[in-house]
């Protein structure tokens, strides 16, 4: 009966050891990095999918895609602990900031689907560190280092502004948004089908685990070609991105758009 425990506490601590060390690889990031869309962009991308968008008035500028934990080279960590089901209760003091710095575009859905998306892929698996663990904790963070930005300032010191009309080259967009943060960034466009135009859609910027802004690894190293909204659409062929390059689904040669905010015409 004796040697019969010892086997069976054995065998518990040697799966409990496993568990460990598995949800420690799922867990185990190099940067985070954060994501932010241009709002009109995201109303492209829904007309390529034959859908409605809406962007409310309250949104004044760029917003939140999400935080994520990275490792160069591949597309982990993701879905980090399925146990932790989101609850919209734990941020809802946040709901006022939320609505301006974190929407979601697509028309007729909560803005909780997005929140829920962020928080069950990119969300715990930043729960290793204590300054994001919880809802609370990483909405409130990625706020936090999202309100401390002004990507519409930066790209208008260089003279980059909105029209229906201009257009831009994605390197005078890539050159204003470095000078701006003082670290290196990654710019992803959209190729729009019916006017077979690429419009400028986000701006990622990363940062280490102590919310420190550094150089973002280059696109061709991160792997994130089907990462371009959290609805993951496909890469247009004819836009993807060169190797060794800080561009996603911009164009080899040629200008891209950047539109205004449909509450602002």
């Amino acid at each position: 009966m004796v040697y019969l425990f010892f086997v069976l506490a054995s065998l518990l601590c040697t799966q409990t050891e496993a568990l460990a060390t598995q949800l420690k690889e799922k867990t185990d990031f190099q940067y985070l990095l954060l994501a932010h869309f241009w709002p009109t962009t995201s109303c492209v991308f829904f007309r390529n999918e034959g859908e409605d968008c809406y962007v409310s008035p309250v949104v004044k500028g760029w917003t939140i895609h999400g935080l994520w934990p990275s490792i160069a080279g591949t597309e982990k960590p993701d879905y980090c602990n399925d146990s932790m089901k989101f609850n919209y209760n734990e941020i809802k003091s946040l709901s006022s900031r939320l609505a301006v710095n974190w929407p979601s575009f697509e028309m007729g859905a909560p803005n909780t689907s997005l929140w829920e998306h962020e928080w069950t892929k990119h969300g715990t698996c930043a729960y290793s560190l204590p300054i994001l663990k919880g809802e609370l904790k990483y909405f409130n963070g990625t706020m936090n280092l999202h309100e401390k930005l002004n990507i519409t300032k930066y790209l208008e010191d260089s003279g980059i502004v909105p029209s229906n009309e201009a257009m831009y080259l994605p390197q005078d967009i890539f050159n204003a948004v470095k000078k701006g943060v003082g670290k290196v960034p990654d710019i992803t466009c959209l190729y729009e089908k019916k006017t077979q135009r690429h419009h400028l859609e986000q701006v990622w910027l990363c940062y280490n685990k102590q919310l420190q802004p550094i150089d973002c690894p280059e696109v061709s190293a991160t792997k994130r070609l089907s990462s371009t909204l959290y609805f993951e659409s496909v890469a247009e062929q004819e836009a993807a991105a060169p190797l060794n390059s800080y561009f996603q689904e911009c164009p080899k040669s040629g200008k891209v758009y950047y539109k205004p905010l449909p509450n602002s015409q």
